[in-house]
């Protein structure tokens, strides 16, 4: 158990309101730059909130890691090194085509005269994530 108690309902509104802010920012800041700035800054300050409310689990991760690489031989750490290393491109790779999908249909949306078409879908988005990540935490609870 860590020493801040987690609360499923603050952390699935810190994460709906991350989602939320992250993709209806196009509707609201037209700039590509300011738009990096905000969503850097956003989803910087989530992952500072989850890293304070979960402290005592990372420094476990960390042991667990460390207690890992301690005892593993060297073909163990080539093979989970290309298992990590693929694992990292793949996601990177459905990510992004995910984002560019998203942010282009908003943006056809847009063309056809929709009005806040960017803040509707980030709604859906965040709404969803918001509800997996509470049942998420309510399993961990």
């Amino acid at each position: 158990m860590s020493a801040i108690t987690r609360d499923p309902v603050r952390t699935s509104l810190a994460v709906t309101g991350t989602v939320f802010a992250h993709y209806a920012m196009p509707d609201f800041v037209k700039s590509k730059f300011l738009r990096f700035i905000g969503k850097t800054a956003v989803n910087s300050a989530l992952v500072a909130w989850t890293a304070s409310h979960s402290s005592e689990e990372l420094g476990q991760a960390g042991e667990q890691l460390q207690e890992f690489l301690d005892s593993a031989d060297a073909e163990t750490l080539k093979s989970t090194a290309g298992i990590a290393a693929g694992a990292t491109l793949g996601t990177t790779v459905i990510a992004v085509a995910g984002e560019k999908w998203l942010y282009r249909r908003a943006e056809k949306k847009r063309a056809e005269g929709k009005h806040l078409a960017h803040t509707k879908q980030a709604l859906v988005l965040a709404v969803l994530t918001g509800a997996v990540t509470y049942a998420a935490e309510m399993v961990d609870a």
